[in-house]
């Protein structure tokens, strides 16, 4: 059973008359014993016991309480140690974005799910077009902003499912989960839309846009397969003259 501290306490201090008495009475007898040779009557162990084991427990049990306390916060402290170190293992410090290494991690689990449930799933690499000027007009403090104000777009302009991530550089990837190839286009092409608008609107902001590279996850593809096929749509993307989409499939097709 156990109690609260103030419970534990108000125990405590209401045997603490009792214990007293009990110790006045002993001393007493311990005088009149040294000034009498008269046999005086001892107080029971068991009584003695029965007035000192309510304090001993009270006292484990606010000890309990103490412990409990001091778990609790030891417990919180660990929680957010962990989450600040997950957050530098995984994210990306400039964009806020989920970083490469969580990025493989997601697509080869959601990739096993897809095929263990026989569902769609589709992948989108994305490029800022022409960053390199940015940076060289620029500044590379302007550039970081560049890619956090297209972090924040991403995120807004995707699915609460969908795994946005920094792939590196200017370059981003986005999974989506429950998407096939038409699905995949129109998110692409949303996204695109919304990097050259937003951009262009926003007070202070520099004009940029984006290419897309869009692949559907085949029968035979795993992780790898899957990013090259997005990335080398992507390179066809800037090859055609960028702020474009372009699918996989049909580039295979045309091939």
């Amino acid at each position: 059973m156990k109690l609260g501290l103030g419970k534990v306490f108000n125990s405590v201090a209401d045997r603490m008359p009792a214990i007293r008495r009990q110790k006045s009475a002993e001393s007493a007898a311990v005088r009149s014993h040294s000034m009498s040779t008269s046999p005086v009557a001892e107080t029971p162990r068991w009584q003695l016991f029965a007035e000192v084991i309510p304090f001993a427990r009270a006292f484990k049990y606010a000890l309990q309480a103490l412990s409990s306390g001091e778990a609790a916060v030891t417990i919180m402290r660990l929680k957010l140690e962990n989450e600040k170190l997950e957050q530098q293992v995984y994210m990306d410090a400039p964009t806020q974005l989920y970083n490469k290494k969580l990025f493989n991690m997601q697509l080869a689990k959601l990739i096993e799910i897809s095929r263990r449930h026989d569902r769609p799933l589709s992948l989108l690499m994305l490029d800022v077009d022409h960053f390199k000027s940015v940076n060289d007009t620029h500044g590379h403090d302007i550039g970081d902003i560049v890619l956090k104000q297209i972090a924040g777009i991403l995120q807004r302009s995707t699915r609460k499912g969908d795994f946005v991530a920094r792939w590196g550089g200017e370059e981003f990837a986005i999974i989506l989960p429950e998407t096939n190839n038409k699905g995949a286009m129109v998110a692409a092409e949303k996204i695109r839309m919304a990097v050259e608008k937003e951009t262009k609107e926003t007070k202070d902001s520099i004009p940029v846009t984006i290419s897309v590279g869009v692949a559907r996850l085949r029968k035979d593809d795993e992780a790898g397969q899957l990013i090259r096929s997005a990335d080398q749509a992507l390179l066809k993307a800037k090859e055609g003259g960028r702020n474009r989409v372009v699918d996989a499939d049909q580039e295979d097709a045309a091939a």
